[in-house]
């Protein structure tokens, strides 16, 4: 199960660089998210992909963690069907129209995030 945690963290890891050496790129992944309508796909995957974080959290490095971790992931997760498409379009907007450095802090905090996950994993 530590292999799970290890990819996931990877995967967050390389989109939190990406962002910070080219933030046009969150710009254009949100952009195809809201073209296309995948909030609801992603949405079904954040409450997955956190319950799984939940289950595991007791067999890694920093259980505590890990479970707030696949918490905070769920309710994400829950949440976009409860604030309504609306909504999470202004959002998306919103930060679309951001400054690259705050898109650059973003995922600087993310990279954050994605070492410390991979270090529960390890």
């Amino acid at each position: 199960m530590n292999f799970f945690v290890i990819t996931v963290a990877v995967i967050i890891i390389t989109l939190s660089v990406s962002i910070i050496i080219h933030p046009k790129f969150l710009k254009e992944v949100l952009h195809e998210l809201l073209k296309k309508k995948w909030l609801w796909p992603v949405s079904a995957a954040r409450v997955i992909l956190g319950a799984l974080f939940i289950y595991i959290a007791n067999s890694t490095n920093y259980p505590l963690f890990v479970g707030i971790f696949g918490t905070v992931v769920v309710l994400a997760g829950i949440s976009v069907p409860l604030m309504g498409s609306h909504r999470i379009e202004s959002m998306a907007v919103w930060w679309l129209n951001q400054k690259d450095y705050i898109l650059r802090l973003g995922g600087f905090v993310g990279m954050l995030l994605g070492i410390t996950l991979a270090l529960s994993g390890i």
